[in-house]
């Protein structure tokens, strides 16, 4: 498996925190509806079309170079677009669930594929996973939790530590605190986790809450660990301040699964990222906050969009 080659804290490796082939592939099985060889001629009309389909923000760059002078989702339009998502979109049981209703064109290696959400998501939660077992935090925060889907199941899975999630909407925070009222995580969040669930109870424990990633209100070092999980791309244009919060309140580690520069240096997913206005941060940009780099990956499930991926770093 081929990492980047970075500096490695003295405790950890970069392998300790690498998904083996054999999770990714069990997650793949059960979530992938088509399979092709990258060079078989039946994928590449399938790529060509979900690539094209999302060549859409063409206007919005336009607009925001012209106001700004640079291209990044002003946070204001994020916040108005996300409270919109969450009010429309089902209770989180159902959003869960309907992960597996629809395919994405997604590259691994040599294959192409349709594959669900859910096995994107899936994969996700392995490297979350993997992270937390190998750190053993007592206290970890999810900047940007959304609905809470992520930060509840690794509640259930690690009933030991505490785990907390801020989330920039209203609404995601009421849909996450309408399945903390259950009094176990619903059936499907159970099936959805990619690693047995020890307590189906401890999600009540999650403190949740409504905040802004650039003003983060948690005292220095309260966590350590943080981690985002495609949160930061909607934050370029507050991209130091958040930044510099999350190294504010992190006291040992972070694990920024996001569509790094590093992972978009050729179309189509520099042109992607450039049109949507996303994170456009390169993962060296963490050593500026007293960051280590343990972990710089890519290989794992891609959507033929842009690419994303796990950045771990340790002070």
């Amino acid at each position: 498996m081929e990492i980047s080659q970075v500096e490695t804290a003295a405790e950890v490796s970069a392998s300790d925190f690498v998904v083996s082939d054999d999770r990714i592939e069990a997650v793949l099985a059960s979530h992938a509806r088509a399979s092709f060889d990258i060079a078989d001629p039946e994928w590449h009309p399938l790529e060509d079309r979900e690539i094209s389909k999302r060549r859409l923000g063409l206007r919005g760059w336009l607009r925001r170079m012209l106001r700004r002078g640079r291209n990044a989702r002003e946070q204001v339009e994020v916040r108005s677009g996300y409270e919109t998502h969450w009010k429309r979109t089902p209770t989180v049981e159902e959003y869960v669930a309907g992960l597996d209703d629809r395919v994405l064109a997604v590259r691994w290696r040599d294959r192409g594929m349709l594959l669900t959400p859910q096995g994107l998501r899936q994969t996700h939660l392995l490297y979350l996973m993997q992270a937390i077992k190998v750190l053993r935090p007592r206290r970890v925060l999810e900047v940007g939790c959304g609905n809470g889907n992520i930060v509840l199941t690794l509640a259930a899975r690690f009933p030991e530590i505490a785990f907390a999630g801020i989330e920039l909407t209203a609404a995601g925070i009421a849909a996450a605190k309408a399945v903390q009222a259950q009094p176990q995580l619903p059936e499907s969040f159970i099936a959805a986790s990619p690693e047995p669930l020890p307590d189906p109870t401890a999600h009540r424990n999650a403190e949740l809450q409504t905040g802004n990633a650039g003003a983060l209100p948690f005292a220095d070092s309260a966590f350590d660990l943080v981690y985002t999980r495609l949160a930061l791309e909607q934050m370029e244009q507050i991209r130091d301040q958040a930044l510099s919060e999350v190294a504010r309140v992190t006291g040992r580690a972070v694990v920024l699964i996001e569509p790094w520069r590093d992972f978009n240096m050729k179309d189509p997913g520099r042109a992607y990222v450039r049109r949507q206005g996303y994170f456009n941060a390169r993962a060296r940009h963490l050593e500026k906050y007293g960051f280590r780099l343990v972990l710089v990956s890519e290989d794992m499930p891609q959507k033929v969009q842009f690419n994303a991926g796990p950045v771990i770093a340790i002070r």
